[in-house]
Order: structure tokens, then sequence, then C-alpha cells
């Protein structure tokens, strides 16, 4: 058996890591707005490693300095024991909450009906609770047992628990499929689909392995409760790092990826702007309630969709999404609506998660060169969201989308001077649309 010292150590070592991780991460979450909801599954499963690296941690701190050991006798209960498969069911929970989450778009509430309503996900749960509560009352299950040859001691469980063990690993077979099947579908969060599915097969593979231990140990009284520790240890540093590291490389590539899409474009953008050199950039257009501005803009969108992609960001009843356009299949609509419930039309996202609606323009803005984004209208985000949490989600678009003419359409009257100017700080022209036409403004002064 490894001494109890060599195993506190290790304990230290990875509880101290993951610690500095969970609060690294937690102060990043608070501040970003791009991609909230990856740092938020992040979060979960760094938050669960931690948790059971800390309790099992303090465990091992007090015997050890209690009693130099672990106490283990012959037909007593295993503490570490019970607090591994306590941890077991801690990552199949994570990983439904993971599932439910991504699957109801990024709404906690909504996730936990999701996990309500699917009777599969009920019913591991179900077993899993019965398990441990099987294992915590049996006096046959998770207790010390002698090794052949009675030279040391390993952690046996009775055949009823095994079984339940076994039921419980099939069923986890299931959340891996909606993982695999499922979610790479889901525009939102296919930048980090792979991750997703390496931190699903990771668990997977941690409940797997200590079933195998847990039979293993059992029937050939041999203790191989080393090697799944192990495993788990190696598995979990492994998911998390590489979750971490492809989260960070979201961003880089984003950002530092735009210079080369420069490079390797510069006759296509140099013509384009030939064409349209007015009408590029960071654009503002100012609207008042009693004017018509779908009609020109209705021009616009459909000179845009000769040559290039144009995504309509607005509300299921704007004009502008609902018109029909030359070009149809160069039109690409996101519908945001302001009661955060999931709609049967797809592409809906609740102008509430502004992190969500960012998400949603980056991913589809990244398969298009060059591309229109339109938001209308930027009153409807206000009435929901503070000027800053606005302007934060501006600013970070125009810095990530640096080469795709953004215009933000504004009934600017609405807002007092110091919001507009805000605001439009953030572009570079201003239009108004005054009495039927589209005209430029010098800046970004409320005067016309």
């Amino acid at each position: 058996m490894i001494p109890d010292f060599l195993i506190y150590l290790a304990l230290v070592w990875c509880s101290s890591l993951y610690i500095s991780l969970s609060v690294i991460s937690t102060l990043q979450y608070r501040i970003v707005t791009f991609f909230k909801e990856y740092w938020h599954l992040l979060l979960a499963v760094i938050y669960t490693y931690t948790i059971e690296y800390l309790i099992i941690t303090c465990y091992y701190t007090y015997n050890i300095a209690m009693y130099g050991r672990i106490p283990a006798t012959v037909g007593n209960k295993s503490i570490p024991g019970l607090l591994g498969l306590i941890f077991a069911s801690f990552s199949i929970w994570t990983l439904i909450y993971i599932i439910s989450y991504v699957l109801s778009n990024a709404r906690p509430k909504i996730a936990m009906m999701y996990i309500s309503k699917n009777p599969v996900l009920l019913a591991l749960i179900g077993i899993n609770i019965v398990f441990l509560l099987k294992v915590f009352v049996s006096g046959e299950d998770a207790i010390y047992a002698y090794t052949v040859g009675n030279t040391n001691l390993t952690v046996v469980y009775s055949d009823t628990a095994i079984l339940l063990g076994s039921l419980i690993v099939l069923l986890l077979l299931y959340p891996i499929y909606l993982i695999f099947k499922r979610i790479p579908s889901i525009q939102t969060f296919k930048m980090v689909c792979t991750p997703l599915k390496i931190v699903g097969i990771v668990f997977f593979v941690q409940v797997l392995s200590g079933e195998i231990a847990i039979l293993l140990s059992t029937k050939l009284r041999t203790s191989f409760y080393p090697i799944m520790n192990s495993v788990f240890l190696l598995a979990s540093l492994f998911s998390v790092s590489y979750f971490y590291v492809d989260l960070i490389n979201v961003y880089k590539q984003l950002i530092c990826g735009a210079p080369v899409k420069i490079r390797n474009t510069r006759t296509y953008k140099e013509i384009d702007r030939i064409v349209t050199p007015e009408i590029s950039g960071r654009i503002l257009v100012k609207i008042l309630p009693e004017e018509d501005y779908s009609t020109p803009l209705k021009k616009w969108i459909n000179d845009f969709s000769k040559k290039r992609k144009v995504i309509i960001v607005a509300s299921p009843v704007n004009p502008l999404i609902k018109a029909s356009y030359d070009n149809e299949d160069s039109i690409l609509r996101l519908y945001t609506v302001t009661t955060g419930l999931i709609s049967h039309r797809p592409n809906t996202l609740p102008i509430s998660n502004l992190s969500l609606v960012a998400n949603a323009i980056v991913n589809v803005s990244a398969n298009f060169r060059n591309s229109v984004l339109i938001i209308d209208n930027l009153v409807d985000f206000i009435m929901i969201n503070s000027i800053k949490e606005i302007y934060l989600f501006l600013k970070q678009i125009t810095e990530i989308l640096s080469e795709s003419t953004i215009i933000a359409i504004l009934n600017w009257k609405a807002l007092s001077e110091k919001d507009y100017a805000t605001l439009a700080s953030l572009f570079e022209k201003i239009y108004q649309v005054k009495a039927g036409k589209i005209i430029q403004v010098k800046n970004a002064s409320l005067t016309v």
C-alpha cells in the first residue's frame, strides 16, 4: 500500500492547485462579457474537483495530525471509500447539469426543468442516490477486509452495490451520447464543443475506473484503489487544463486572428471598399419613432447581400427582420426576445443575457469573411440592461469583429445626452434617417 503521508502530500498539492485555479477563474468570470457561458461551464468543473480534493485533504490532514495514519480496521467503514463515492456522484451530477445547461441554451432554471422532464437523467440521479444510501446504511458495503494472504487491507462491497454501480455506468452513457450528438449542433457552444466532449469522457472514465476498482478489489481481494486514484487525478488535471487553455485560445483566435485574415484577403477587401467606401466600419444610424427607417435600410441590406453575408439581430416583430430581400441566401437572422423563455423559433436569444447574444453573433460572424452585422434596435437592449453593459457589449463585438461592418440602429431620443454620447463614441460614422433618406452626420452631437 502507498504510505498515507505520500497520498496526503499529493492531495495537498492538488488541492492548492485547484483552489488557485478556482480563484483565478472566478475573477475572470466576474469581468468577462464575452463567452460568459463558457466560463460558467468551466467553473462548474473546477468547483467540483476543488470541493472534492479539499474535503479529502482536510480528512487526511486531521487523521495524520491526530493518529499519524488513516484508521483502518477490518469490518469498519472506509471513510475515504465513502468520500470517493460521494465525489463520483458530484461528478455525475455536474455532468448532468452541464449537459442540461447547454441544451437549455444557457438558462440555469430551464436546465433544472430539462432534467426533471428527462426520464433517463432522472433515473440516473435516482439510482445514484439509492446507491449512496445503500452503501452508507449497509454493513456489507465500503468495509475494510484483508487482501489475499492477510498482508494488507482493501475495501469491499456487496453484490447489490456492485450491480447498482454497473447500472449507473451504463446510464452514464446517455449523457455522453448527448454531448457527442446534440451539443455540436448548438451554435452558441460550438467553440467549446471539444473541451465539453473531453470533460464528458473524463467523468465517464473516472466513474468507470471506480466501478472496476470496486469489482476487482471485492472479488480478487487485492486493492486496485491506488490505480483508480491515479486515473482520477491525472484525468481531472487533464480535463481542467485542456478546458482552460482551450477557452483562452478562443479569445486569441478571434482577436489575434483578424490581422491574418486581412493579409490573406486584401484584394477582396480592397475591392469591396471601393464599391461601398461610405458604408463600412462601425456605423451608428440614428432614428426617430415617427420616421420610416426600414425602407432606406432595406436598400442598404439588398446592396450588401449581393457580395456579403448580412446578419440581422432584432426582435421577431422588427420590420427589418420580417422583410424579404433580393438575396435571401445571404441573409441570416438572429431573433432577440425580452421574455427570456425558450422559443420554438430557432436562433432566438434573450436580450437579458448579453453574453449569450454576443456569443451567437461572434460564432455566426466568424464563419463568414467581411460580413455585415446589423443590430436593431439598441433601445430594446438598453431597457433591459444598463448603459455600461451595452457599452461593453458593443465594445467587445467591435474589437473581435474588427473586419466586419457593424451597423447599430438607435432611437436616440430615448436616451439622455450623456448616454447617447457614451454609445456614439464607439462608432466611426453616424447617420440619421430623415424624410425617408439616410444622411451622414459629421459628428456625434445631438444637434442635427
